[in-house]
């Protein structure tokens, strides 16, 4: 197996002449300058590396069996996929063992596009057949293989005709995930599709992703709140809320109707690497967006370590 990317390598500063390179990228072309000039004075980087550092070591915490991780959200172009794609792209590249992203959204998956590769076998291929993987060596050629690390198991190319269902979705997982350290898994919109009850029954902690504006973070407070009230009120536990910044011009939000719920609360600021809907280069994304998004993943493997089994 090639070596795995060292999770400080997305802070390696760039020459004057990559940062002025035609991808887009999260900082604004003066900015990068800038810090470009101050790394060549000396003045630039060390905070950065150890915040890195202290965070990569939170992501490398040992598991002793596969992790889940659901990331969810109440409608779509909320940034969910974008999110589950950081998130297991930051594990990926922090530690040692396997990590994998399934997609788990049974129509509109495009967790191949964001992390650019796809799966030679799809999730429904995978669990109608129900294999045995006797080692990795087996499952290995149904999966595809990012420059990150990362393993990723993709949804069909005919989802229409091919959707995802709940006890396909089982099977897939159960083949799986013996294999792997933590699953970062990309569901489909909402919470009563039987694909989703089966991945949030089974999860050890969720994203759960919303825009960053008044309507998404009363979104929500309406889907904890909904939550609370119902028979998986235990799931409360296992949640972050995760708010997307579509625009550089985001104003203040009063999130205490979520925080109420007594889950934490992150904001991914604006990012136009992200904004550019494409696959994601962990080097091409702002420092501010970088840091957030270690930060997410070191608190979402905190909530699912703490979590013993899926279901209470």
């Amino acid at each position: 197996m090639p070596p795995l990317g060292n999770p400080l390598d997305i802070y390696t500063t760039y020459s004057p002449e990559d940062l002025l390179r035609a991808l887009p990228h999260g900082e604004p072309t003066l900015r990068r300058v800038k810090q470009r000039l101050q790394a060549m004075l000396g003045t630039s980087v060390s905070h950065d590396v150890e915040t890195a550092t202290q965070l990569a070591e939170k992501l490398r915490q040992p598991v002793t069996t596969c992790r889940r991780i659901a990331v969810l959200s109440m409608r779509g172009g909320a940034g969910k996929t974008t999110v589950a794609a950081l998130v297991a792209i930051a594990l990926a590249q922090s530690r040692v063992d396997k990590v994998l992203a399934l997609d788990a959204d049974p129509l509109l998956g495009s967790l191949a596009l964001r992390v650019g590769t796809t799966s030679p076998t799809s999730i429904a291929q995978l669990g109608r057949t129900a294999p045995v993987f006797a080692d990795f060596s087996e499952a290995e050629p149904h999966l595809g293989r990012t420059e990150h690390g990362l393993w990723v198991a993709t949804g069909s190319k005919k989802a229409e005709t091919d959707p995802l269902d709940g006890d396909s979705y089982r099977a897939a997982l159960s083949a799986l995930t013996r294999f792997f350290a933590v699953a970062i898994i990309d569901c489909g919109v909402g919470t009563t599709s039987p694909v989703n009850a089966a991945v949030l029954t089974d999860a050890h902690a969720i994203a759960l992703v919303t825009p960053a504006t008044v309507d998404g973070v009363l979104s929500a407070h309406r889907a904890l709140k909904s939550l609370r009230n119902s028979q998986s009120a235990h799931l409360l536990a296992r949640i972050m809320v995760v708010l997307t910044s579509a625009s550089p011009q985001t104003p203040k939000l009063d999130v205490s109707a979520v925080t109420r719920h007594g889950v934490p609360l992150v904001r991914i600021p604006h990012d136009r690497h992200l904004a550019a809907g494409t696959v994601i280069h962990p080097r091409l994304l702002a420092a501010a967006t970088r840091e957030t998004v270690l930060r997410i993943t070191a608190n979402l493997l905190e909530l699912a370590t703490r979590s013993p089994r899926g279901t209470p």
